[in-house]
């Protein structure tokens, strides 16, 4: 009864026009749909973040046992918030083969959680707008999707010679390079010159500058950026 419920409200939904009527048949079809669509408005870094927690979720789907998402209840997106708030932290096994990946004692980090759920619950939503999720509504799946609480840390201000080893410390990350790329191994760039890491130096010398919080920071748009002073009386 339930298959042909799911199937009469999916054609009703078709014939609507609300959702296509060759929409993606598979759970990791509907990921590469969303991925697909997401190029066009969203960061290269934010696609593959959304790429890689989407895998995790499509493959937790498969084991268990859900292949299309209008079988996906508020139980499986339950059962995946709860393992994935248990996982244990990896680690890269010293010795071993390239990749070579090991589980530890640890937990995983609240925040490394906490973007896994964001990754999937910006998935659902997309889904649940396409009428995809018959069984998942708004409530559902904001309600079963709830961030971890993270520590926070109290401030701590720095002095001159602190400051001054941030800076130098914030160098050093950005002038860490691979020794070698497959590019680089194959003649095309030369050895030791793709950086290891995003450069993270303009921002740490902004945020001191400006006193601005990273939210604040994360959002500035050159628009917004003054570097001279306005003149007495003259408004920003």
């Amino acid at each position: 009864k339930m298959s042909r419920a799911l199937a009469n409200e999916r054609a009703q939904l078709a014939a609507s026009g609300v959702i296509a009527k060759d929409s993606p048949a598979t759970v990791r079809d509907a990921v590469t749909d969303f991925l697909d669509r997401a190029r066009g408005r969203l960061r290269n870094r934010t696609v593959l973040t959304y790429e890689r927690d989407l895998a995790t979720f499509a493959a937790f789907l498969e084991t268990a046992g859900v292949p299309r998402l209008e079988k996906l209840s508020p139980v499986h997106v339950v059962v995946f918030r709860e393992e994935a708030a248990s996982q244990r932290r990896g680690h890269i096994v010293s010795g071993g083969r390239r990749g070579e990946r090991k589980t530890g004692e640890a937990r995983r980090a609240p925040a490394t959680v906490n973007r896994l759920l964001s990754s999937v619950k910006a998935f659902l939503m997309d889904a649940r707008r396409h009428g995809r999720t018959p069984l998942l509504d708004r409530d559902a799946i904001t309600d079963r999707l709830t961030r971890l609480r993270e520590p926070r840390p109290r401030p701590v201000i720095l002095r001159s010679a602190e400051l001054r080893t941030l800076l130098e410390a914030a160098l050093r990350h950005d002038r860490e390079t691979f020794r070698v790329t497959r590019l680089e191994h194959d003649g095309l760039k030369l050895a030791g010159t793709t950086p290891r890491y995003d450069p993270i130096a303009p921002l740490v010398l902004t945020a001191l500058l400006s006193g601005c919080r990273i939210s604040e920071l994360l959002t500035l748009r050159w628009e917004n950026v003054h570097l001279v002073p306005p003149k007495s009386g003259e408004m920003i």
